[in-house]
């Protein structure tokens, strides 16, 4: 895989309370990804840009909703993929 298409599979980590948590106590991962992007995609990414070895990738898929009416116009929220990937024992990633 490119050096480029490496940068635009993994778009940023996902932060949120059940992210960090599972961060901690499991060794995964969230990362907002690439709506093309699959499992083999975001392995590939994650082990050249973090030096790690992958155990596993999770992908989700979120529907973007109707947000409120402005008269006829309705507005929509985008539609967006994220990743849970699981490292193996005793490896590490450093987001901060």
């Amino acid at each position: 895989m490119r050096k480029e298409k490496l940068y635009k599979v993994l778009l940023e980590p996902h932060v949120s309370e059940k992210a960090n948590k599972s961060m901690v106590n499991e060794r995964q991962y969230a990362f907002k990804v690439d709506k093309n992007a699959n499992k083999s995609d975001v392995k590939t990414a994650v082990e050249k840009m973090f030096n790690v070895n992958v155990k596993s990738v999770n992908i989700c898929n979120f529907k973007g909703g109707n947000l409120t009416r402005q008269g006829k116009a309705v507005g929509k929220r985008a539609s967006w993929k994220k990743a849970y990937i699981i490292l193996t024992s005793g490896q590490e990633i450093n987001l901060a």
